[in-house]
Parts: C-alpha cells; structure tokens; sequence
C-alpha cells in the first residue's frame, strides 16, 4: 500500500513495510544514544548527531521512503 504523504513518523517508526529496518535502525540508536522507541522523537533523531550513522544507513536502504512503490 503507498500513501500519498509520508510522515517522518511514519517513515522511521510505523510504516509495516520496513519494519526490519527500522528494527537495524533503533538498535543502532540505542547503541550509540541510548534512547528506545518509546523516548525517541524524529527531531530528536535527526538533530542527534549520534543518530547520524544510523539514520543514513536507514535511509540508504532500498525503497526507505520511496512514495507510490508497491
């Protein structure tokens, strides 16, 4: 299923279809800032220059974020 707008919420920490790699992505960020799901906001994830690894590595993910692919 695609949506038409994409919410960094939703992108980092709901969407079903990258479930695993957002699984990759909060251990990493727990690793290197100690912060969980449940004590993370997505501003806080990428103002944290702790999460920067972490969240490129995400993103570089094929198809993270990517709008109308199925």
């Amino acid at each position: 299923m695609s949506y038409r707008t994409q919410t960094r919420e939703r992108v980092f920490k709901n969407c079903l279809r990258w479930k695993d790699q957002q699984k990759i992505l909060l251990a990493d960020v727990w690793k290197e800032a100690g912060r969980g799901k449940d004590r993370l906001t997505i501003r806080d994830l990428l103002a944290d220059a702790r999460c920067s690894q972490a969240v490129l590595g995400f993103l570089s993910t094929k198809d993270v974020g990517l709008i109308g692919r199925s």
